[in-house]
């Protein structure tokens, strides 16, 4: 079966690419990330513990602190990865808008991959992307934000409670520890939020191709 053609559009239409094999490399990597959370939690769980009720079980204290290693060996292996997958998969899925009849569009493919690293500008841009990806993908349903949004500010959100935390363990090591702990439970609903946004866009996407290409 022929594929449609693209839309008449921006100078970067392209016919539709599956953004499938990109979200199946992105999802785990995300979860990754968010299972190094759950780990991490549990370990600066235990360092909390051993220093606000002065502990003195060096066992204990071994136990916490290799949790920590391995939680963030993990966390850091998925964020790493996903910071290359997802922007694939949004410029990918990005790409796809005209050919699934979303003429107009007010960001680029460009812009859904390095918006990501443009210092200041990743503060914002992914945002807005996935925010306008999401309302052009929803062509005949829901095509509210509200979880995009709820996305970002839980991404935000981690990423200051942990800037704070750096900041505060020059000065306190339980508040540095406790804002630690909440910087890793904001990442599991970032990290949720993230995994279904991928998986209902890839999905529309691919019902929305294989009804142009059926008609």
């Amino acid at each position: 079966m022929l594929a449609p053609p693209p839309a008449p559009g921006p100078a970067w239409a392209r016919p539709y690419g599956s953004p499938d094999t990109r979200a199946t490399a992105a999802i785990p990597l995300v979860g990754l990330a968010v299972g190094g959370a759950l780990l991490l939690i549990a370990g600066q769980a235990i360092g909390l513990a051993v220093t606000l009720l002065s502990f003195n079980d060096s066992a204990l204290a071994f136990v916490g602190g290799a949790t920590s290693i391995v939680a963030l060996f993990a966390l850091y292996a998925g964020l790493v990865g996903a910071a290359i997958a997802v922007p694939m998969w949004m410029h990918r899925a990005f790409r796809n808008l005209p050919a699934l009849g979303a003429v107009r569009a007010g960001w680029s493919p460009a812009w859904a991959a390095a918006g990501w690293f443009i210092p200041f500008a990743n503060f914002v841009v992914p945002c807005l992307v996935m925010a306008e990806l999401w309302r052009r993908t929803h062509v005949d349903g829901d095509a509210r934000g509200g979880i995009v949004v709820l996305w970002w500010t839980a991404w935000i959100a981690t990423y200051l409670l942990q800037l704070v935390a750096n900041v505060v363990a020059q000065l306190n090591t339980s508040a540095a520890l406790v804002l630690g702990i909440l910087s890793s439970l904001v990442v599991l609903p970032a990290g949720v939020l993230l995994v279904s946004i991928i998986r209902q866009v890839t999905r529309l996407q691919r019902a929305r191709y294989a009804q142009l290409a059926g008609a």
